[in-house]
């Protein structure tokens, strides 16, 4: 099913988790629209929806945020109508700054929003922002429930999107960059070839996503596909049991035998490299889990706003610093060497 839905505003948004609201009405709808593709009568449907006690409702964790440098979150269970009213409906926001938009994450956290903090994973989220057409990728996912939604910068000559697919289990935070990285996989070997890639950035187990924004003039869309089955019994993403499978820790090293410096000279050695050698600033990248794309490091935490948010260029001859990439809300610059500090890396 997709539509354009009317705006809605923030107070709106808040008051879908203010205190048990009873079962969503799009829930309701949803699940008629099950018994009448299973051939049942419309009115006999409704009656039973309506009066009989149907199947424990599954819900998936998640959190909200009340805007985007927040980090307080508030723990939810969406079922899958709370789901809808959360992704399928634009909300205006009270200034055009997308900084003060409200947030989701499908995670469970123990404390702050921060990646050690992640306990579970309920859903993937796949943001395509080069061009990929929505047909074409809500095609490739027939047989998955997912819901999507146009986001802030889409326009009909290019499209930008993200779509959310529950997963059947939640994933221990712990192993989500592994599960996300069995995704792409999956994606990048299942798709056809007009079709493009996700970002990448989403392996992030704490990341945050802005709900649907409203913007007056913008063409937006919003889309799910029916629950599989009345007692969620099938049609869910189920992840492989070997992507879940811990990986051994590393052998340990051998100690190296110490070297005749003294402390501030080694330390100006490795800034030194850390400044101008590829190979050093490639290594260190790795350390902290970035990401590689066309000689850019991406993805690692910020020393100062603590968003996996700096990135830094490979090849030093073009720039020797790294930065986070909120320039306006943070504007952190620095060396390399100190990144990898504020990362936990001991050179």
């Amino acid at each position: 099913m997709t539509w354009t839905p009317p705006p809605r505003t923030l107070a709106d948004f808040d008051r879908l988790f203010d205190g048990d609201q009873g079962r969503p009405l799009a829930e309701l709808l949803e699940r008629v629209a099950i018994l009448e593709g299973q051939g049942m009568d419309r009115a006999e449907a409704h009656r039973r929806v309506h009066t009989e006690a149907g199947p424990v409702s599954m819900s998936w964790s998640a959190s909200v945020f009340r805007e985007v440098c927040d980090r307080e979150p508030l723990a939810i269970e969406p079922a899958w109508g709370d789901l809808v009213q959360l992704l399928g409906y634009f909300y205006r926001m009270p200034s055009g700054d997308k900084m003060r938009a409200r947030c989701w994450s499908p995670a469970r956290f123990s404390g702050t929003r921060a990646a050690a903090n992640v306990e579970q994973v309920s859903a993937l989220v796949f943001d395509f922002d080069d061009g990929t057409r929505i047909e074409s990728v809500r095609a490739q996912l027939e047989g998955l429930p997912p819901l999507g939604h146009t986001s802030w910068s889409h326009t009909e000559e290019h499209h930008k999107f993200r779509v959310v697919i529950p997963l059947h289990k939640p994933v221990p935070g712990k192993l989500w960059r592994q599960v996300y990285r069995w995704a792409l996989g999956t994606w990048e070997r299942l798709k056809g070839p007009e079709i493009g890639s996700p970002d990448r950035q989403c392996s992030d187990p704490s990341r945050l996503y802005l709900v649907p924004v409203y913007r007056e003039g913008q063409p937006r869309r919003a889309w799910n596909h029916s629950p599989p089955a009345w007692d969620w019994s099938a049609g869910l993403l189920e992840i492989p049991v070997e992507v879940l499978s811990v990986a051994p820790p590393p052998p340990a090293r051998a100690p190296r035998p110490p070297r005749k410096v003294g402390q501030g000279e080694l330390e100006r050695e490795a800034r030194k490299r850390a400044r101008e050698d590829r190979g050093t600033r490639a290594a260190l990248a790795d350390g902290m889990g970035a990401t590689l794309r066309a000689g850019i490091a991406r993805g690692m935490a910020c020393p100062q706003c603590k968003r996996r948010s700096a990135w830094y260029g490979l090849d030093a001859g073009k720039s020797t610093s790294a930065r986070c990439n909120h320039a306006n809300s943070c504007g952190w610059y620095g060396s390399v060497y100190d990144l990898a500090l504020a990362n936990g890396m001991r050179l």
